[in-house]
């Protein structure tokens, strides 16, 4: 008797590993192993920037990468920043490229629908959408309405909320897609475009190093802003809640600091910060 039970005791035991197993093959894994590889933009300073004074994975700087260096640390594995456009850190994630795509990411339902999102894990307030345009036109873009027809052209990357704010709140306006922010500055002082929708933090600190070339429209976005997240793929919810997890556990005011920390060195690096896409996605 006490043989069968024991027969049917180990029958069960590896009954429950086999599905231990198969359950931990189908689950959870980096794309690299050991590795956090984290999809981001870098031309939205202070949250991702570049820091041409160094070299390798170092030259990643900013809010976003401060906040990916705590995700990879409390996730007891190695960091690993792959830059790329905007647009294609959501394509990184839905591919499998990336294990999570941190950009500055408000929230929209179409992402929602397409990706699952962290927690919060930073805010602007209210004032987080803006446009930004000539410090020359400062007096002439004051309000929305003034940038509401169609001769003016407002600049917003693709795929992201200015996009459809842009489109939702200045239905008159002629709007450019952009990929590149970076590119973009250029052709707002050049005079190609008339104005670019950002983020409140992403103008502050560009008016801040640029002080004579752009100015911030007074009147923003009427929005209420939901905060920043981090992205990860929509059968991904281990790694979803293991962030989350980080995020909790990440000190009140933090994220806030190391913002104000960004914007000073990006305006101490003067001509050594760069807020350059890496062709590819591959690191300089």
């Amino acid at each position: 008797m006490k043989k069968i039970i024991a027969l049917f005791i180990l029958s069960i035991s590896i009954i429950f590993g086999l599905t231990s197993c198969k359950k931990e093959e189908k689950g959870f894994h980096f794309v690299n192993p050991g590795m956090l590889t984290v999809a981001v933009s870098t031309d939205f300073a202070p949250l991702e920037f570049i820091d041409l004074t160094k070299s390798g994975q170092d030259i990643y700087v900013g809010a976003d990468i401060e906040f990916a260096k705590y995700l990879a640390k409390s996730l007891n594995v190695k960091l690993f920043i792959k830059a790329m456009d905007f647009d294609s850190t959501m394509v990184a994630i839905k591919t499998g490229t990336a294990d999570i795509a941190i950009s500055g990411f408000s929230y929209t339902i179409d992402r929602a629908s397409a990706f699952l999102y962290t927690d919060c894990y930073y805010s602007e307030g209210d004032q987080g959408q803006v446009l930004i345009c000539k410090k020359t036109n400062a007096s002439k873009f004051k309000t929305l309405e003034s940038l509401n027809n169609g001769s003016i052209k407002v600049g917003a990357q693709v795929g992201s909320l200015q996009f459809n704010l842009v489109t939702e709140q200045l239905p008159n306006a002629n709007l450019v897609q952009i990929s590149d922010l970076n590119s973009a500055y250029d052709s707002l002082k050049a005079g190609s475009l008339d104005a670019i929708a950002i983020a409140y933090s992403v103008a502050t600190t560009l008016v801040a190093a640029f002080p004579n070339d752009y100015a911030i429209v007074e009147e923003a976005f009427d929005i209420v802003d939901e905060g920043n997240y981090a992205l990860v793929k929509k059968d991904n919810v281990e790694l979803a809640e293991m962030v989350n997890e980080c995020i909790r556990k990440l000190p009140a005011g933090q994220m806030a600091k190391w913002v104000e920390e960004a914007k000073i060195l990006f305006n101490s690096l003067g001509n050594n910060a760069a807020e350059d896409v890496p062709v590819n996605g591959e690191d300089f």
